[in-house]
């Protein structure tokens, strides 16, 4: 398909030495709508050196460039009007003065079968112009009532106002920006005058200025009875709004002309892309050109305006991927921070106690004997014997827990009444130990050692001061 695009793209460029001609590109208009967004579509005329149509050219020769943009935006459709299946909104305007009345036989009859020779899909309208500016026809998929009403123009009028006519024609059209249009999106005013203006309102300059905007070519097919220096308007009013202009000399040569107008409208190429502009409702500027392997050969460009709008759905993933980011976040800062040391309590008094205790103070003080623990992993603590039963083991809801894996759970308890300490069995797996001897109960006198599985407590008894309190 490349292949036979660049053969078709040599053949159509091939007779410019010949005729001394220059193929042209034509950007009439690039639509891009809120409803398709990011999608848009331009429209554009490709003439070759021959003043015919360029058709068969694929999308790999076309690029499109963006304001601020370099590398230029792949196509995703290059396709002539036929190719797909799209139609042209065609305007015929008509001059209606009495210098077209030697030809207003040839005229109707070329009018007629330029609409009647529109594809199913185009659209077309009439307006025509003397001493007023008409819409005989407005635009319509009706082509036979079109031709119809076009056929019943009459060439009297004392004067031609060209201008206001064709400001007539490019307000026939719809506003870019209506809602629900049904009518196809290429637009082409095809003109046929003799060049002269006798008092329109409106100027060449508004003329241009309002085709350019609304991005709608003017083809003109040029034939005077009278004066032939007025012909030159015509051409400057196609040439500077994007369209072409065709002499007509004879007035069997106006439909000939009018056909050569209708295969290039049929054959205007309808390009699609993903744009990369925002969505501001600011001007920007659009380029498109015709390349071989990165060669520009032809190009065009226009200004157009973008929608105004809030893109919900970049919003949404926004705000989504800006929640994700939160939730990460906070999980690393959750996962991550410095934690406070759990509080620690007494299991005695259930005071509040300090990371560095080792003991509780208060129980330290109040507490006639102790347990030192001197072998074990938690040697170097201590343990304050108060209350009526202290229970000794591995299970969290023991007073005295003890971190030894041959502990039992419920290992041993200590019964304290009147002053004196008597160790207790209660099942254990390895048994009590005192001073090295198994033992299942037995009175505790100071300094005795006692053995939970690997650990070992020296009951210690609390001892009077020589003065003050008594300290340990």
């Amino acid at each position: 398909m490349r292949t036979v695009s660049r053969l078709a793209l040599a053949l159509a460029l091939l007779p410019c030495a010949a005729l001394a001609a220059s193929p042209q590109l034509f950007v009439h208009r690039v639509q891009i709508d809120r409803s398709s967004w990011p999608r848009a579509r331009g429209y554009l005329t490709l003439v070759s050196a021959s003043g015919g149509p360029m058709p068969a050219l694929g999308p790999d020769l076309f690029r499109v460039y963006e304001t601020g943009q370099k590398a230029g935006s792949k196509i995703l459709k290059a396709e002539t009007l036929d190719a797909a299946g799209e139609g042209a909104s065609v305007l015929l305007v008509l001059q209606a003065s009495g210098a077209m009345a030697p030809l207003a036989a040839e005229l109707s009859q070329a009018a007629s079968g330029f609409i009647a020779s529109l594809g199913a899909k185009d659209v077309a309208g009439c307006v025509s112009y003397g001493d007023s500016a008409e819409l005989v026809a407005p635009l319509s998929f009706d082509k036979a009532d079109v031709a119809r009403k076009c056929g019943t123009i009459a060439f009297n009028a004392k004067s031609f106002l060209l201008y206001d006519g064709l400001m007539r024609a490019i307000a026939a059209f719809p506003p870019d920006d209506a809602r629900g249009n049904p009518l196809p999106g290429a637009r082409a005013v095809v003109l046929v005058a003799d060049g002269r203006d006798n008092g329109s309102a409106a100027d060449i300059e508004t003329v241009v200025g309002e085709a350019r905007k609304r991005g709608i070519p003017v083809h003109a097919v040029g034939h005077s009875e009278v004066e032939q220096e007025p012909l030159a308007q015509l051409a400057q009013i196609s040439v500077r709004t994007s369209g072409t202009y065709r002499p007509a000399p004879a007035p069997t040569d106006v439909l000939g002309a009018l056909s050569a107008v209708r295969d290039l409208v049929h054959f205007e190429y309808l390009l699609e892309w993903k744009t990369e502009l925002p969505h501001d409702g600011k001007d920007h500027r659009v380029e498109i050109a015709l390349q071989v392997d990165s060669n520009t050969l032809l190009q065009s460009a226009l200004t157009v305006r973008t929608p105004r709008f809030l893109d919900w759905l970049r919003v949404a993933a926004f705000a989504a991927l800006a929640l994700v980011a939160l939730t990460a976040s906070a999980a690393i800062f959750y996962f991550a921070r410095k934690r406070p040391h759990p509080v620690r309590r007494c299991a005695l008094c259930h005071k509040k106690q300090m990371p560095e205790w080792d003991a509780c103070p208060r129980c330290l003080e109040e507490a006639q004997a102790l347990f030192l623990v001197q072998k074990g992993l938690d040697k170097g603590k201590r343990f304050p014997l108060l209350g009526k039963s202290v229970s000794l083991g591995s299970g969290p809801d023991n007073v005295i827990r003890l971190a030894d894996g041959a502990v039992s759970g419920k290992h041993a308890g200590l019964s304290i009444e009147a002053g004196r300490f008597e160790i207790v069995d209660l099942g254990s797996r390895n048994g009590v130990l005192v001073n090295g001897r198994k033992t299942p109960r037995r009175l505790l006198e100071d300094g005795d050692v006692i053995t939970l599985g690997v650990t070992e407590l020296k009951f210690e008894r609390r001892t009077p001061g020589a003065a003050g309190p008594a300290r340990w």
